[in-house]
């Protein structure tokens, strides 16, 4: 399996288990959650786990709206994973749901280096140029509820 498969497989475990945090509610628990585990069985059970230092691993994920209470939440499921595998990532997002703002966070993302992507997209269509310009620079690219993009590696769709 090559590398960029590898990073592509645990980008995708992150995702899923950031969408299940997303969804919890808190419970007054700070241990034990069946999200933490799965980001752990992700990421202890994939080849790329033992490959290279993961604090060189740069994971952006950019939401539709960083003021938004559900994608709040969302940016504790990433530091929580973060903090419990020692990858580097990171949410970012535009201060209000607009495109063209998401297009530049995007940008500007890409420029940091990154390995891995995951965008929930305000439009699919205005994304997709830059998706391009990502996944042309070896960026592995993840789609949340972005079944119309068509420069995404794989998509997570709620109800599929």
């Amino acid at each position: 399996m090559t590398v960029k498969k590898k990073l592509l497989a645990v980008a995708l475990g992150v995702t899923c288990c950031l969408s299940l945090a997303g969804c919890g509610g808190d419970s007054g628990k700070q241990e034990g959650g069946t999200a933490d585990k799965s980001v752990a069985r992700v990421v202890e059970t994939t080849d790329v786990a033992t490959q290279g230092e993961k604090k060189d691993w740069k994971i952006a994920v950019v939401v539709k709206d960083s003021s938004n209470g559900w994608f709040a939440r969302m940016d504790e499921g990433v530091k929580q994973y973060a903090a419990d595998t020692g990858i580097n990532a990171y949410q970012k997002g535009p201060a209000a749901t607009d495109a063209a703002q998401q297009v530049q966070v995007i940008q500007d993302v890409m420029n940091q280096g990154i390995n891995a992507l995951c965008v929930v997209p305000v439009d699919p269509a205005a994304c997709d140029p830059v998706l391009k310009e990502a996944r042309d620079k070896g960026i592995v690219v993840i789609t949340h509820e972005g079944s119309t993009c068509k420069n995404s590696d794989y998509d997570l769709e709620a109800f599929n």
